[in-house]
């Protein structure tokens, strides 16, 4: 969710999804939402990487949505991803968290602090042991669900409201 920029590194998610959809779970998708407004470069990169890696009927080019649709995709997704390299305070996956979506990020620029414990962050992207994760994500009730909690805490630990105590304890 956000836009197709390359410092995104959507390619990352598309190839961590390839090794998901190929050996782990042939069911899955992958939903790419975002617009791709002055990137279309980009976006064609992507789309043709999709298709030399044989993945086609499995993701999904959204562009643009109503925050409606974007809520129910949060709702009913096995994981958020974000691969990204270069991010301020990255509200897609805070908002992903709020949703009750485990989240999996590559620990970069504000991303660490900005998961924290919510959510997984990765070091290096090994797509295939990102894969894996993904799956056991899926795969394990337990595990999913204290993702899920964790991800809701730190969301509301980001929210309005806990920043307007922490201002007023600070401004008083």
């Amino acid at each position: 969710v956000g836009r197709m920029a390359p410092n995104k590194c959507i390619e990352d998610i598309i190839r961590i999804f390839h090794f998901l959809h190929k050996y782990l779970n042939k069911q899955s998708r992958l939903w790419l939402v975002g617009l791709d407004i002055d990137t279309e470069l980009y976006s064609f990169a992507l789309k043709r990487l999709v298709r030399e890696l044989d993945i086609m009927d499995a993701v999904h080019f959204a562009g643009r949505m109503a925050d409606s649709e974007v809520r129910a995709l949060y709702e009913n997704a096995s994981a958020y991803v974000c691969m990204s390299e270069h991010e301020g305070f990255c509200l897609p996956v805070i908002e992903a968290m709020h949703f009750g979506l485990p989240v999996v990020a590559f620990a970069s620029s504000a991303l660490p602090d900005t998961v924290r414990e919510g959510g997984i962050l990765v070091s290096e992207k090994r797509h295939a042991e990102i894969a894996e994760l993904i799956q056991a994500i899926y795969c394990n009730v337990e595990f999913r669900d204290k993702l899920t909690e964790a991800g809701r805490k730190r969301a509301g630990e980001l929210s309005f409201d806990s920043f307007r105590t922490s201002a007023l304890q600070i401004f008083g």
